[in-house]
């Protein structure tokens, strides 16, 4: 067998993609989860809905076999030492990673279930865009009022 196969070579690009991916998405929950922690305002807003915090309750949501949830959960765990030392780097590599991740992810997943994850992340993200802007425009009425 040939060390340079150009297969071989494109399957351990895809799969050190993937891993990276993985990386990025427990590194964008665990800095989500620190910067909540920081702001007592945000932690009151979210106490209601501890259960769907971070990304990992769409994996609940998405009808996953036994299989397909124990290599998602081996990716994820396979990852959180990466995650940890990539918050020490520029913001440009984590999204790199987050990215990664979820193609790793969504590989596992069926047509149907990639759809519905998909879907279920654009409302994470939704959710988590409203309750910054909730933030911000709190914070700057705080700061107005303050003054």
């Amino acid at each position: 067998m040939n060390a340079r196969n150009p297969s071989r070579m494109r399957m351990a690009g895809m799969a050190l993609l993937a891993v990276t991916f993985a990386a990025g998405m427990l590194a964008g929950t665990a800095f989500g989860r620190v910067l909540s922690a920081r702001e007592p305002a945000a932690v009151a807003s979210t106490a209601g809905c501890e259960q769907k915090r971070g990304p990992h309750y769409i994996f609940d949501e998405l009808d996953l076999s036994p299989e397909q949830r124990t290599r998602i959960d081996g990716i994820m765990a396979r990852r959180r030492e990466r995650t940890d030392s990539l918050w020490k780097t520029d913001g440009t590599r984590i999204r790199a990673a987050v990215d990664s991740t979820r193609a790793e992810i969504r590989a596992v997943l069926t047509p149907q279930q990639a759809l519905e994850y998909d879907r279920l992340r654009d409302e994470h993200e939704a959710r988590k865009k409203q309750e910054r802007e909730a933030r911000d425009s709190a914070a700057r009425a705080s700061g107005a009022t303050g003054s």
